[in-house]
């Protein structure tokens, strides 16, 4: 009985299984709770009724879709539609019409609702509608004027579904959606109220995605004075400019009746991520760009990278900020450039390409005018190739165009002198240069001057004349102004020298109008009229020895001695004043006219008297040689000797009889000694010079030079090389100086002491330690000394420690001499025959056999020697 009951319930199963497959129209109306399954889907529906208290409730992954004919499920009740995101319900060209009955709701969530043509996919008057994480296509849903709270959250609207929201009683809130719009005729959002719904806007509009302009985002109707909150939306763009573009309100200037407001304040810059689609990245906006500039401004989306390329080149890039605004350095680009510009958001889309051109920012250089007179014709210069050029004057205007080099010329009448010219470029862009003027010149020189006052000498004190009335009057020395006056009214003018110019000097003398015309100059040159200066040297006397007449003149003056009316000489005073003029010797009391005559023939002369000199003191000196170490010589008695020896002056008093002397070290040969006597009187005697003469010491001598030299007694023959003195050897250099220090003669090294005399024996010199036999000869390799042995290096150091010479070991101690004997070394025993080699293998001390390896080593213990086993104690001692 129960296999069968099992069978027919299976069977029942089948059968409507099978009926539902088959897609039947769902009959009737909905009078009880009733639930579409999966199983049982799809439904097709014609028209039916939900009943009020009545719930439809549709499982996840249910079809419901159109009969073939005018298809609606009208909600008096209550519909519950909750499919997943994995298993969605389908609703597909089926109208879903909610009723003002107490309790009646529709509740939709994780459906794709969608019609074919077009038309209503949703309406509701009053009552609860929560649509949520839905899939809207082809229609639209109606809301209207509800009195209990509306939820349309995180749906997707595409393919031009859109809402049509009618404002009520209770809130509708509208927040996290995305909408995308493809046609330019539907907004996403309509809005609208009608009395008595139009006191309080109870319609939000938050944080929801817009994609798709052209069309309006969002159209308000009606509800003048009201002010919808729609703040913190994504409107693909974060440039507030543009918001008027998307949003059709009572804002806008341009409609024809006032309606309701939606307060779009604040914008979110970058999409809300609600986990539906984005729709595409709009262009970037980008704001001017002057060939100035260093950075491409404008904006985008938050967080994006912006792009900046010039034939596909990119040239800058960087990251819009938090409010979409971006500025991205570039080097300056010239006017005309065509600028790309993109952005990559932080999601990874990439918008279309903006381009713009850089705009010709900057005004062409003023112009360059060439000067204008008071006889041009044209205005003339240069500019910015194609530059239209504004000429101005006296407020009137013409205008030009500058050539393909940039220079222009414009006709004018010609202007009076202080006329000011403006003159200003236009490029192709339109910028303006700044104004360049220019004042009309004057450029009539003015007449050459006059002068009145006759020719200038060297003893005027001014000049007189005419000139252009009321110039400047210069007077010039080559490029120099010296002096200058102004013509009076009448053109007269005066010059006043504060001192006379030199004969023979030029002078110049021009006139220059206020306009700063010059005239042509008068060219005068200063006549000499003075007699030229002359006078003798006073320092210099001239005696009954003089052999020649020092003296002054005019630089260039003639100058002759003349003795009676004759002349006995004459010369050329040099360009400092001063002359030389030999004469022959002149009796005391001559009188002697020096006269001097410029090139102008002016004479100038002084006499002078020759004088009568007193005797001079007497003064001889002893001869002096190279070995005087006093100066002797005689003069009067008690007088002074005046003593100069290489520029130094010493002074000595000569004794009652005359006799003077002075104590000197050794002077060089050729030095020159001079000595002068004087007395209290101003007496003087001659000057004697007397020169060193070399005298060949005997034996040893220390030059003035400082050094040592040695003179063969007897021949004063200068010794060099060795010399056998004293018991002592002594090296003096080619040049005869005693050598002191190292010395290499050949390849043998040498050392002489301080006094000279050749080293023998131990030397510490640098650190190291040498020896020298009783030949002097600096020791190398190994030698005895003293009875033991040591070994010296190539450069003569005494070496320590171990040393290998040949193929033998030696060990030198610290004070460099070879080991002998027994020595304990590093813990380790060796023995050294009497010649401080170390030795290896047997060996027999008093009458006891030891055995030192090949390393020199003593071994102690049991040792293979040539095959066989020995034993050593701790002495070394081989014991069996």
């Amino acid at each position: 009985m129960k296999k069968f009951i099992a069978v027919m319930g299976f069977l029942f199963v089948l059968f409507f299984g099978m009926q539902q497959a088959a897609a039947e129209t769902v009959p009737g109306n909905i009078t009880e709770d009733t639930t579409w399954t999966k199983e049982g889907s799809p439904y097709k529906v014609g028209i039916i009724t939900v009943y009020p208290g009545v719930t439809l409730t549709v499982e996840p992954g249910v079809e419901i879709i159109n009969n073939g004919s005018p298809s609606w499920i009208d909600v008096k009740g209550k519909i519950i539609a909750r499919g997943t995101a994995e298993e969605k319900i389908t609703i597909n060209n089926v109208l879903l019409k909610g009723f003002d009955f107490a309790g009646s709701s529709i509740n939709i969530e994780h459906a794709n609702i969608g019609r074919t043509n077009g038309g209503f996919l949703i309406t509701s008057m009053y009552r609860e509608v929560v649509l949520k994480n839905n899939e809207f296509s082809g229609g639209d849903i109606n809301i209207g004027s509800p009195f209990t709270n509306i939820l349309i959250e995180n749906n997707l609207f595409r393919d031009n579904a859109w809402l049509a929201l009618n404002n009520g009683t209770a809130n509708i809130l509208v927040q996290r959606n995305t909408f995308f719009n493809k046609e330019d005729y539907y907004p996403s959002i309509r809005m609208s109220c009608s009395d008595p719904n139009c006191k309080t806007p109870n319609i939000t509009i938050n944080e929801n995605n817009f994609f798709g302009f052209p069309t309006f985002f969002v159209e308000v109707e009606k509800g003048a004075g009201l002010i919808y909150n729609g703040a913190n939306n994504y409107w693909s763009t974060t440039d507030t400019s543009l918001m008027k573009r998307r949003i059709l309100d009572g804002a806008r200037e341009d409609r024809l009746y006032s309606t309701a407001v939606l307060n779009y304040s604040p914008i979110a810059y970058k999409p809300i991520n609600n986990g539906l689609l984005y729709g595409n990245l709009e262009a970037p906006t980008v704001n001017k760009v002057g060939e100035s500039d260093t950075a491409v401004s404008g904006l985008t989306d938050a967080d994006s990278t912006v792009k900046v390329s010039i034939d596909g080149v990119v040239i800058g890039e960087g990251i819009s900020t938090a409010d979409g605004a971006y500025a991205v350095a570039i080097p300056k680009q010239p006017g005309g450039a065509g600028l790309t510009v993109y952005a990559v958001d932080s999601y990874g889309r990439i918008s279309p390409e903006a381009t713009v051109t850089v705009d010709d920012t900057t005004g062409p250089a003023a112009p360059q005018v060439n000067k204008v007179n008071d006889q041009a014709t044209k205005v003339e210069g240069s500019t910015e190739p194609g530059a239209r050029i504004i000429v101005k004057i006296n407020g009137v205007e013409q205008s030009g165009t500058a050539d393909q080099n940039g220079n222009f010329s414009l006709e004018i009448t010609p202007q009076k002198a202080g006329t000011v010219i403006e003159v200003q470029a236009v490029d192709a862009a339109g910028n303006i240069s700044e104004i360049t003027r220019v004042t009309v010149v004057d450029e009539h020189p003015p007449a050459t001057p006059v002068i009145t006052s006759g020719e200038v000498t060297d003893q005027s004190t001014s000049l007189q004349g005419t000139a252009e009335p009321r110039s400047r009057v210069i007077l010039l020395q080559g490029d120099q102004v010296i002096l200058s006056a102004y013509a009076d009214s009448n053109g007269y003018f005066s010059i006043t020298f504060n001192q006379p110019f030199k004969g023979d000097s030029i002078i110049n003398i021009v006139a220059e109008d206020l306009a700063g015309n010059v005239s042509e100059q008068v060219i005068m040159t200063v006549k000499d009229v003075t007699a030229p200066y002359v006078n003798i040297d006073w320092a210099k006397y001239v005696t009954e020895k003089s052999t020649e007449v020092y003296g002054y003149a005019e630089a260039g003056a003639f100058v002759e001695v003349l003795k009676n009316g004759t002349v006995i000489g004459s010369g050329t005073a040099n360009e400092g004043g001063t002359f030389v003029i030999p004469i022959p010797v002149q009796p005391a009391g001559v009188q002697l006219v020096i006269k001097a005559a410029d090139k102008a023939g002016n004479t100038g002369s002084v006499t002078v008297t020759v004088i009568d000199l007193p005797d001079p003191l007497p003064l001889t000196v002893e001869p002096i040689n190279t070995l005087s170490t006093i100066l002797k010589g005689k003069t009067a008695p008690n007088v002074y000797v005046n003593i100069e020896i290489d520029g130094v002056r010493h002074v000595v008093k000569a004794d009652g009889n005359g006799y003077f002397e002075l104590k000197i070290g050794p002077l060089k040969e050729g030095t020159t000694v001079s000595f002068l006597a004087n007395n209290d009187e101003g007496d003087y005697s001659e000057e004697v010079i007397v020169s060193v003469t070399w005298k060949a010491p005997d034996g040893w001598y220390k030059a003035a030079d400082g050094y040592w030299y040695y003179y063969v007694p007897g021949t004063g023959i200068l010794k060099t090389g060795w010399l056998l003195w004293g018991g002592k050897w002594y090296y003096l250099e080619a040049d005869g100086k005693m050598k002191i220090g190292w010395k290499q003669l050949g390849k043998t090294w040498y050392y002489l002491n301080q006094d000279g005399s050749m080293r023998v024996g131990w030397l510490t010199y640098g650190g190291k330690v040498y020896y020298f036999p009783a030949s002097g000869a600096m020791q190398t390799g190994l030698a005895t000394v003293g009875g033991k042995w040591y070994l010296f290096s190539a450069d003569g150091a005494r070496k320590t420690g171990w040393q290998k010479v040949s193929t033998k070991w030696y060990y030198f101690k610290t004070d460099g001499a070879g080991q002998t004997g027994w020595a304990k070394l590093g813990g380790k025993w060796y023995y050294f025959n009497s010649s401080a080699i170390m030795q290896t293998g047997w060996i027999k001390l008093s009458g006891k056999w030891y055995y030192l390896n090949a390393s020199g080593v003593m071994v102690t213990g049991w040792n293979t020697i040539g095959g066989k086993r020995y034993y050593f104690n701790s002495s070394g001692v081989w014991l069996y």
